[in-house]
């Protein structure tokens, strides 16, 4: 998914809302949650940004803080302006996902 991902760059340009994850190759629930995320992603691909950002990357700090991201897996949902709107931690059901999704559009 992280080959696939959204330019962070797009976020509050292109009149998309975005979710963003926050993860980590070591994180188990992040694998877990994976497969959903990657399914919600497919139903909304033309719709919403999905952002995939690695939290052990150092370049990902600046971001992490902004958000307040304190835990993984973290995903931040932001309007089409680029402000947040929610975060989700840990693993989520897809329905509650899709839920959050659909009040954003």
């Amino acid at each position: 998914m992280e080959k696939s991902s959204s330019s962070i760059h797009n976020i509050g340009r292109n009149n998309k809302p975005t979710v963003i994850d926050f993860w980590a190759p070591w994180c188990e629930n992040c694998r877990y949650s994976a497969p959903t995320l990657y399914q919600v992603e497919e139903l909304y691909k033309d719709q919403v940004n999905f952002v995939m950002v690695n939290a052990d990357d150092p370049k990902s700090w600046p971001l992490i803080e902004k958000l307040g991201v304190d835990a993984i897996p973290h995903l931040s949902l932001l309007e089409a302006d680029g402000t947040v709107d929610t975060a989700l931690i840990g693993p989520v059901p897809k329905q509650w996902l899709i839920q959050d999704i659909d009040v954003l559009l």
